[in-house]
């Protein structure tokens, strides 16, 4: 049996100009439509966050660090690409995990 779509209706809402704009602000922050994040504020789904385009080139730098300090093969270096390795996943978490949509 396949799953029929639900009928999506159109919903209205009259805000002024400054909460519009700061609707939209979030929204694109999030690299979500409007129409998505408030469903998501209504649902309190949790919205992945568009992190910034910097991000990936900072992380690529730091994962080059990281492969350099792995091939000089002396513990010490070995323990400094671990730690740094630990400190690039946390960072990419902090701008990449879902959370919930600001209210």
């Amino acid at each position: 049996m396949k799953d029929e779509k639900e009928e999506l209706v159109r919903v209205t809402v009259r805000m002024s100009r400054k909460q519009k704009e700061q609707l939209e602000r979030r929204a694109e922050k999030s690299g979500v439509s409007m129409s998505e994040y408030v469903r998501g504020l209504l649902t309190k789904k949790a919205l992945a966050v568009k992190p910034p385009d910097e991000l990936w080139e900072v992380l690529e730098s730091l994962y080059s660090i990281h492969d350099m300090l792995l091939r000089i093969r002396k513990p010490e270096f070995t323990e400094a690409a671990r730690r740094l390795e630990q400190a690039v996943l946390k960072l990419q978490g902090v701008f990449t995990s879902p959370r919930k949509a600001a209210s």
